[in-house]
């Protein structure tokens, strides 16, 4: 009794920091890893802020009252609500906080603010008969026909990468043209007018035939100066209405390639989480904040996202408004739906999801969250078993060119790991999630139909998906295959043949040292796997390239097909020396190419003498062939005395690499990509 009695008392002082911190630490939490994947490194304000030690407290508490406590009964139901008005919306808030106990509210002081202008500075005149490579790099992605956001882009002719803040444009082709072209500059630093300071940071770029877009994320302050220098008014009215309003907003230029001129802007309410492209559409995911004591206590209060095309705001309507039972209403998710062409935008929004991960195919957007009761664990299932306790919502939207229409949700145990451990084929959706940890882990295999019900499970009862302890690192399907990564000390890797949907089928399985944290097909017989070597005890001991062969005609004794590592190539680290590459978490910063037979990546190494650490950031080549494996071709820097010269992305131009820093752009020629034969400043 008394276990519970003090679970109930500190329950009740750590939900109360909680609450306060509960939006501002989740929504920046998602946002350092969007920016994280990005690398736009620019820190804005909000993120300066120390909100960790606060939230110290619950996250103690949670571990405590999980830990005393872990089989809670989740129900399997997922209902969706209908949006009429904003007295709806404030009572989904008022009964959600009714079941939490009818703890304190939130509030949020934001500003209002608007977007700037974007400064173009041209450093070079245009070349209308600009020359074309006949081969080169585009953005490495999931799906074939769905184009993902990157921070280097290139169309044979031109490099577009982000320096400093700045989008730049760079001439690239012929090599011995290496020029900067033009420089979009934004306002990282800052610019105040009156009561407010916007900051801007570019997060990405699409390029197409026709155009050139950039999506940036834009945040709106206070200008404490104009208050303090104010000869009448000396204090902020906090009590003001616009202090209230989302000071945060997606910007999307777009730009004729042309002759680079600014053709459309577009902005939404909300930060970025997710975008991708389909032909002439774009489509924008942003969450933005609920301040429930501001529409509580303000009728000048829209709680409605704005989206704006040249300047023309318009109110999201109530009806594209939607809210799933259970999951947490203090957010709000907004799919943009742009036609690029005809410059209109379809939206759809969703109370309770954060879209912490997502998933796009040609026909659908998919958005995973969580379903939150009581220090956000999942009330789901009817299940008591601890693995049960956590799941994962699912909303389908179709795609019909820009607009979108809210199609169908449904609910998973477990979490996904990331935007492959999601696949759409034939209708129907496959999922891989992973529930606890240690012994507790559970991994599973879901098909589900295009109502999200579930077709089928893998992974509970005798059928496991790996061994005690092991969790899922990677994920890819292609057609009726999906492959699965699991570890604790050794690299299972998994094949399962679901051409069947309604009963998957393990093909085969390899154990073997280390693990890949990300996995691309070659062909039907042969995948790449990108992740990290380990010892016998599981310690990383360095970066791992593998090349797995599948033999679909060769059956064991027990009918499974043969699975082996035909070619490793370890990057090892050492006691005084260590390698890194964020070609393990994100699969855009490798480029590859079967035909050209090349593969590389961004790979910084520290080394010491025993008694200074030396840093040095490259982009590693290697010549790739499939029966002949890998044969290291160079390692590409930036010269001497480039300690800060962060080279984050390579791409080719026919048969020269180009290598990219926050600073620089050098070109190398592929039979010696160690020597520079040019080099330009980007600042």
């Amino acid at each position: 009794m008394f276990t519970y009695v003090f679970i109930g008392i500190l329950a009740f002082i750590s939900i109360v920091y909680f609450i306060k911190l509960f939006r501002e630490s989740r929504f920046n939490f998602l946002l350092k890893n969007k920016q994280k994947e990005l690398r736009t490194y620019e820190p804005s304000p909000v993120l300066r802020r120390a909100t960790w030690i606060k939230a110290l407290v619950p996250a103690m508490t949670i571990a405590v009252v999980i830990a005393l406590n872990p089989q809670i009964n989740p129900s399997t139901n997922i209902d969706l609500n209908e949006i009429k008005s904003e007295d709806d919306i404030l009572n989904i808030y008022k009964e959600f906080q009714e079941n939490q106990e009818n703890l304190m509210k939130n509030g949020f002081f934001g500003f209002p603010g608007g977007v700037p202008d974007m400064m173009v500075v041209e450093e070079a005149a245009a070349d209308d008969g600009a020359e074309r490579a006949d081969e080169y790099s585009e953005t490495n992605i999931q799906v074939e026909g769905v184009d993902e956001i990157d921070n280097v882009k290139t169309d044979g002719t031109y490099i577009y990468s982000i320096s400093n803040g700045n989008v730049v444009v760079t001439l690239a082709y012929p090599a011995d043209q290496l020029s900067v072209h033009k420089v979009f500059e934004f306002e990282s630093n800052g610019v105040c007018e009156d009561e407010t300071c916007v900051y801007s940071y570019p997060q990405g770029m699409y390029v197409d035939d026709d155009r050139l877009v950039v999506i940036a994320s834009q945040y709106t302050y206070t200008n404490y100066a104009y208050y303090k220098d104010a000869e009448e008014e000396t204090t902020i009215d906090r009590d003001s209405i616009e202090f209230y309003e989302d000071t945060t907003k997606t910007v999307v230029y777009v730009y004729d390639k042309t002759d680079f001129e600014l053709e459309g802007t577009y902005y939404m309410t909300g930060y970025m989480v997710g975008t991708r492209k389909i032909n002439e559409d774009l489509y924008i995911i942003t969450n933005t904040y609920i301040n429930y004591a501001a529409l509580e206590e303000y009728e000048e209060y829209d709680v409605r996202p704005v989206y704006s095309i040249d300047g023309e705001e318009t109110r999201v309507e109530f009806d594209s408004i939607s809210y799933i039972d259970n999951t947490d209403p203090y957010g709000m998710t907004n799919i943009f739906g742009i036609d690029l062409e005809q410059k209109e935008i379809d939206p759809q929004s969703m109370i309770g999801s954060s879209s912490y991960n997502l998933y796009v195919s040609t026909n659908n957007i998919y958005l995973t969250d969580y379903a939150f009761v009581t220090f956000g664990i999942l009330e789901t299932s009817d299940s008591e078993t601890e693995d049960d306790t956590f799941r994962t919502t699912i909303t389908r939207f179709e795609l019909d060119g820009h607009e979108i229409k809210l199609a169908a949700t449904g609910t998973v145990k477990g979490s996904p790991l990331n935007q492959f451990a999601m696949d759409e084929y034939k209708s129907n959706l496959r999922m891989t999630t992973t529930t606890g940890w240690g012994e507790d882990v559970v991994n599973r295999l879901y098909v589900l139909d295009e109502n999200l019900d579930v077709v089928s499970l893998v992974g509970e009862g005798d059928e496991k998906i790996g061994k005690p302890n092991e969790r899922l690192q990677s994920t890819r399907f292609m057609g009726d295959i999906a492959y699965m990564v699991t570890f604790e000390q050794t690299d299972p890797f998994y094949v399962y043949d679901l051409s069947d949907p309604e009963n998957p089928t393990k093909l085969g399985e390899l154990e073997i040292t280390g693990f890949s944290t990300y996995i691309q097909q070659i062909d039907k017989n042969h995948v790449l796997g990108i992740g990290f070597e380990a010892d016998e005890d599981g310690r990383r001991t360095g970066m791992k390239i593998s090349v797995y062969e599948i033999d679909y005609e060769t059956l064991d004794e027990d009918g499974l097909i043969s699975v082996a590592e035909k070619h490793k190539e370890v990057i090892s680290n050492t006691e005084m020396s260590w390698n890194w590459s964020s070609v393990t978490y994100n699969h855009k910063d490798l480029m590859f190419s079967s035909s050209k037979g090349v593969l590389g990546f961004p790979l910084s190494q520290s080394a010491s003498d025993g008694n200074y650490w030396y840093y040095q950031s490259g982009f590693l080549v290697y010549d790739f062939d499939v029966e002949e494996g890998l044969e290291m071709i160079g390692y590409a820097t930036h010269g001497e005395d480039t300690e800060y010269d962060y080279i984050y992305k390579g791409v080719f131009l026919d048969d020269n690499l180009y290598t990219i820093s926050n600073n620089k752009i050098a070109v190398q020629s592929f039979d010696d990509v160690e020597t520079i034969i040019d080099i330009i400043n980007l600042k």
